[in-house]
Order: structure tokens, then sequence, then C-alpha cells
């Protein structure tokens, strides 16, 4: 007993000194000649800072801080945590006609993997059709509607403009397809000559809506 409490006293002191080691090699590491470097490690019972280093200057994480996030999630929302992206709609259903008079809204959770490239292959779209047509809808007077109000869409004024044109850039979608891929091809011509748009996939097309649906499926 007297051994582990000795420890216990022992280790943010043990853990500073290893920090410090640590910190010293990359500081001599030719390769990270330049960058910077810092950390803060707490007690989360006491709040009493173990060690730090830099710890109150603005610094690029960049993906190394996906680990933080990524443990976040794991303890808020817990490991079989999965979205919800529901099939709703507006107006007036005809189950005996199987015709919708409003629109279908789909309605997203922030999920990131609908239809996804990086995700395993399954046609969202088809596994929809079979939710909608398994409701008994037929026709659809209305639009199609994408729901994505769970987020406010906003840039954090902290982010860096050069990054903010490029894919990693991009903010947290409410609802998100495809990876919100959207592809322009252009005709470049002649060097010096202005290069022409020839079409965009999927098409363009922004409208506003003030949303209240009843769920179809989810």
């Amino acid at each position: 007993m007297c051994k582990l409490i000795v420890f216990l006293l022992l280790a943010p002191a043990i853990l500073s000194a290893q920090l410090n080691v640590i910190l010293d090699n990359w500081k001599s590491d030719k390769d990270l000649k330049g960058a910077s470097f810092g950390y803060c490690v707490r007690n989360l019972k006491t709040d009493e800072v173990i060690a730090e280093h830099n710890s109150h200057e603005l610094m690029i994480p960049a993906s190394t801080l996906k680990v933080i996030t990524s443990s976040a999630a794991l303890n808020i929302l817990g490991a079989n945590f999965k979205y919800e992206t529901k099939l709703s709609y507006t107006g007036n259903f005809n189950k005996e006609s199987g015709i919708l008079d409003g629109d279908l809204v789909i309605v997203g959770s922030g999920d990131p993997s609908l239809q996804s490239d990086n995700f395993p292959k399954e046609n969202i779209l088809i596994t929809w059709a079979k939710a909608i047509k398994q409701a008994g809808i037929k026709q659809i007077k209305g639009n199609i509607v994408g729901d994505a109000s769970i987020y406010e869409k906003s840039i954090p004024g902290e982010w860096i403009w050069g990054d903010i044109g490029n894919y990693y850039g991009a903010p947290s979608c409410g609802l998100s397809f495809m990876d919100n891929k959207f592809k322009l091809l252009y005709n470049s011509g002649n060097a010096g000559s202005e290069a022409k748009l020839l079409s965009t996939s999927p098409n363009y097309v922004t409208k506003k809506y003030a949303i209240t649906s009843q769920v179809i499926a989810q």
C-alpha cells in the first residue's frame, strides 16, 4: 500500500519529466526545425495542471485533433451510436390513391457516410425508394427537399482563410451526400483565354423552405 501511495505521489513528476524528454527530442529533430509545440496535461478530478508547454499559444493542430474529437464522440455518443436520416413528407397523403400532395423531405442528422466513397458501397437511393414504396407512396406532386437544418451553416472565424477553399475546410453539414462533392467541367481553351464552364454535377439549385413534416421511415 505504501509503495502504491508513493507511486501516485510521484506520477505527476514522472509524467512531467517524460514529457520534457520528448519535448527536448522534438526540439533537436532537424525535420521539425521551425515547428511549434504545445501541450497541456490536467488532472480531470482536481483540474490541476500536471505539465504544460506553450499551452496558451494559438496553433494549427490539423488532423491530429481528430484523436480528441473521436475520443469525445466515443465517450459522449457511445460505440454503438448510429445516425438516423429520416424520410418525411409535408402536405396530405392519400393512402388509397398513393398520391402525396406535398413534398418528400429528407431530414439529415449529420451522417457523413451517405453514399460516401469512404464507406462500404450501398445504394442508399434504392433503400429509400423501397421505404417510400413500402409506405404506399406512388406519386409525389411536390418536390424532394433536403433538410440540413440540424447544424447551423457557419465557418468559425478562427479558421485559416487559405484552408476554407479546400475539401478539408468544409464545415459540418446536417445532410451530406456522396461526400458533398460538386463537380465542375471546364473547357480551358487556349493559354491565356477565359475558361468556359460547360456543366456542373449535380445541377445546382437553391431554395428555402419552412418545413413541417411527418416521418415515413428512418
